[in-house]
């Protein structure tokens, strides 16, 4: 339906579907719908007594335009994983702080990313469940094997 004013919804034949209401409290026009539209009135002879609830309205909007692809960030990926200590990490941003936990949260291994790939270095890590947190993005899991 093209944007404007002055629609109004109706029926024509048998009433399926439209439920009145008699007791609407003066001042309740306008009635809002979903930020996108608004009844302002009704068609009653007493519009202050009756109005009809349509149920089951699907009011769609368009998403806010994307204001660019740089302001997503690049997904980050750990390879190999799992791993027997050395782990490559792919698109964090080259000074990205990184730091990997192990379950308990205890720090296992700190850095910095040297550039958009970088090595870990996991070789003294325990074997088990990790966590690598890297700025900008959310943690990762990673397996470190015997």
């Amino acid at each position: 339906m093209p944007n404007g004013t002055g629609f109004a919804i109706g029926i024509e034949g048998e009433n399926a579907g439209l439920f009145r209401n008699n007791a609407v409290p003066v001042g309740s026009f306008p009635i809002a719908v979903a930020d996108r539209m608004s009844i302002t009135a009704n068609t009653t002879d007493s519009p202050l007594d009756y109005f009809y609830y349509f149920y089951r309205w699907v009011v769609e909007s368009p998403c806010a335009q994307s204001t660019g692809v740089d302001d997503v960030a690049p997904e980050v990926a750990l390879h190999p994983n799992p791993s027997r200590g050395s782990v490559r990490v792919s698109g964090a941003a080259a000074g990205s702080r990184v730091e990997v936990l192990n379950v308990t949260g205890a720090l296992v291994w700190e850095g910095t990313m040297r550039g958009e790939q970088d090595w870990l270095d996991l070789s003294g890590a325990a074997p088990g469940l990790h966590f690598v947190h890297i700025q900008g993005h959310r943690p990762l899991r990673l397996l470190l094997e015997d």
